[in-house]
C-alpha cells in the first residue's frame, strides 16, 4: 500500500470532524461566563418583572403582548422576534443566559447538517464522509469567520433574530422536499408554522424562504401528479408574506427608516441592481478577509471527483452557467433588504450574507465539478487515473494542514475560538467575571433602590457588553434599572468607587 492510498476520506472526514469539534471548544467554555446586556435587559424586563412579583401566567403573557406592541409601535417590525426577545434566558436566572451560545451553534450546524444530509444524498448518492467533509468545512467557516460573533453566538437578541431563523429556514427547506414526494400533512405544518414565525423574524430568511418555494414550485410544473401537492404550499408561503407585511407596516420601522422608508419601483430597481453589486463585490471581499477560505476550492473539487459518481447523481447536471448564476444571484438577493431599508444594519445581517454566501460558494463548487466530470466522462477521457486522484488528494489536504500551520499566524487573528483564547489566556474572563459577580450582588441588593456600580470595560473579547456610564439616563443604564426594578443606575470609575463604598471585602 503506498503513502498516498493511506490517507483516505475517511481518515480526512474524522480529522474535520475531531478538528471542528476542538475548535468548538474555547467557544463552549466562554458560553458559561456570558450574561445579558442592553437589549437582553429592556426586553426581557417586562416578563422578569411578573416572575419576581410571583404574577400569574396570565401576566406573564400579557406582559409580553405589552412589550412586544410597545415595540412593534415604536421601533421594531419584527413581531416574532421581539416576543421571542421578551422571552431572554436571564429571566429565568443570569446564569441561564449561558445558554445563548449553545442555541446559536445547534441552529447554525444543526440547519446545515440537516439541510445537507437530505439534499446531497438525495441528488448526489454521496456517503456520509462526503456529508460529513462538506458539513465541516462549511460549519468550521461559518462559526469560526462569522463577521460578528458578539452578536450572533453570544448575544441572545442578534442571535435569535438572525442565526435561529437561517437555521430553521435551512430546515423547512427539507420539509418542502419531502411533502411535495411523501403527501404528508405534517411536512406542511412544520412549514407554515415556521413560515408564519419568519414572516415576523429577520428579513434575510423571509427572502430566503420566498426564493425556496418559488424555487421549488417552478421545479414541479413538469410533474403533473405533484402539482397538486406543490399547490399546497402557497399556504405557508401566504403565512410567510402576511406575517413579513405586518412586519414592514410597522410604525416602528417607518420611525426609525425616516424619510427613507417609503415603498416605490424605482427604489426598488434600483435594491436591485445594487443588491447584485454589491453581491459581487461582497464574495471577493469574504475571499480577502478570509484567507483559509481559498484552500477549500481545490479541496472539495478533488473531492468532489474521487467520491461522487456521477452514474448514480440525479442532479440534472445541465446548464451549468444558470445553476451557477442562480446560485450568484441568491448570494446577492440577500443583501436587498438593508439596501431597500437605507438605515445602518445590525451585525446580524453581515452574519446572514456570509452564511448564505458560504453555502451558495460551496454548492457552486460541487456542482461545477460534477458537471466537470461528467463531461470528460461523455468524452471517455479518462486523464485523471486513480494513482493520480490519490496523490492530488494527498498533496492537496497535507498542503493545506502545511500551509495553515506556516501561516497560521496571519490566518486565525479574526477567528471565533481564537479571541476566546485569548480573552481566556490573557486573565480578561477571569476579571470579567468577577466584576460581573460584583455588579450582580449590587442590583440584587433589595435594600439599594438608586444604584451606583463601579465602571467596567467595554470591551470583552467575544462578549456582547453595553457599559453602564455615569448619565442614569443612558439606554442600557435604564434597562437595566428596569430589569433589576431600580430607580436608576448608573456607574462611577472603579477607584473612585472603591474609594467611596470600600472594597468588597469590606462591605
Amino acid at each position: 500500500m503506498s503513502f498516498f492510498s493511506k490517507i483516505t476520506y475517511k481518515k480526512i472526514a474524522l480529522f474535520l470532524v475531531t478538528f471542528f469539534i476542538i475548535s468548538l471548544l474555547p467557544i463552549l467554555y466562554c458560553s458559561f461566563f456570558d450574561y445579558a446586556t442592553g437589549d437582553d435587559l429592556w426586553e426581557g424586563a417586562a416578563a422578569y418583572r411578573v416572575l419576581v412579583n410571583h404574577g400569574s401566567v396570565k401576566d406573564f403573557f400579557l406582559a409580553i403582548f405589552e412589550m412586544a406592541k410597545i415595540d412593534y409601535l415604536g421601533w421594531e417590525g419584527n413581531w416574532s422576534s421581539i416576543i421571542l426577545w421578551c422571552l431572554e434566558p436571564s429571566i429565568w436566572g443570569e446564569k441561564v443566559y449561558c445558554i445563548t451560545p449553545w442555541i446559536a451553534l445547534i441552529a447554525l450546524c444543526g440547519g446545515t447538517f440537516y439541510f445537507l444530509n437530505y439534499y446531497l444524498k438525495k441528488y448526489l448518492e454521496c456517503d456520509r464522509f462526503f456529508l460529513l467533509i462538506v458539513f465541516s468545512l462549511i460549519s468550521f467557516f461559518s462559526i469560526q469567520y462569522m463577521p460578528y460573533p458578539r452578536s450572533g453566538i453570544f448575544w441572545y437578541t442578534g442571535m435569535i433574530n438572525y442565526v435561529v431563523p437561517y437555521g430553521v429556514c435551512l430546515a423547512s427547506f427539507v420539509w418542502m422536499d419531502k411533502y411535495i414526494i411523501v403527501g404528508k400533512k405534517r411536512y406542511l405544518l412544520w412549514i407554515s408554522l415556521v413560515f408564519a414565525y419568519l414572516g415576523g423574524a429577520g428579513y434575510i430568511p423571509v427572502v430566503l424562504a420566498f426564493e425556496g418555494v418559488v424555487v421549488i414550485l417552478l421545479g414541479q410544473l413538469a410533474s403533473s401528479h405533484k402539482q397538486k401537492r406543490s399547490i399546497w404550499l402557497l399556504i405557508p408561503l401566504g403565512l410567510l408574506m402576511i406575517g413579513f407585511f405586518i412586519s414592514a407596516i410597522s410604525p416602528g420601522n417607518a420611525a426609525r427608516g425616516g424619510e427613507e422608508y417609503y415603498f416605490s419601483m424605482a427604489k426598488v430597481f434600483t435594491t436591485i441592481m445594487q443588491s447584485i453589486v454589491q453581491g459581487f463585490s461582497g464574495g471577493i471581499n469574504w475571499f480577502i478577509k478570509i484567507r483559509p477560505l481559498i484552500l477549500t476550492a481545490p479541496f472539495l473539487m478533488i473531492t468532489v471527483w474521487e467520491q461522487i459518481d456521477i452514474a448514480k447523481a440525479k442532479v440534472k447536471l445541465q446548464f451549468p452557467v444558470f445553476v451557477i448564476g442562480f446560485l450568484i444571484l441568491v448570494s446577492c438577493s440577500v443583501y436587498a433588504p438593508g439596501i431597500y431599508a437605507q438605515s445602518e444594519v445590525s451585525g446580524g445581517v453581515p452574519d446572514s450574507i456570509y452564511f448564505v454566501f458560504l453555502l451558495m460558494y460551496v454548492l457552486g463548487v460541487i456542482y461545477l465539478t460534477c458537471w466537470i466530470k461528467k463531461v470528460i466522462m461523455e468524452k471517455g477521457c479518462d486523464v485523471i487515473t486513480e494513482e493520480l486522484s490519490e496523490k492530488f488528494r494527498t498533496f492537496i489536504f497535507l498542503g493545506g494542514v502545511i500551509f495553515c500551520l506556516i501561516f497560521g499566524r496571519h490566518l486565525i487573528g479574526n477567528m471565533t475560538s481564537y479571541i476566546c483564547i485569548d480573552f481566556i489566556r490573557s486573565g480578561q474572563l477571569r476579571d470579567f467575571e468577577y466584576q460581573m459577580q460584583e455588579r450582580l450582588r449590587i442590583l440584587n441588593d433589595p435594600e439599594i433602590v438608586n444604584v451606583v456600580l463601579p465602571e467596567m470595560n467595554s470591551e470583552q473579547g467575544p462578549f456582547m457588553h453595553f457599559p453602564i456610564v455615569e448619565d442614569p439616563n443612558a439606554y442600557t443604564n435604564m434597562a437595566t434599572a428596569r430589569f433589576y426594578g431600580k430607580e436608576t443606575v448608573t456607574a462611577i470609575p472603579r477607584t473612585e468607587y472603591y474609594e467611596i463604598y470600600g472594597y468588597p471585602d469590606e462591605q
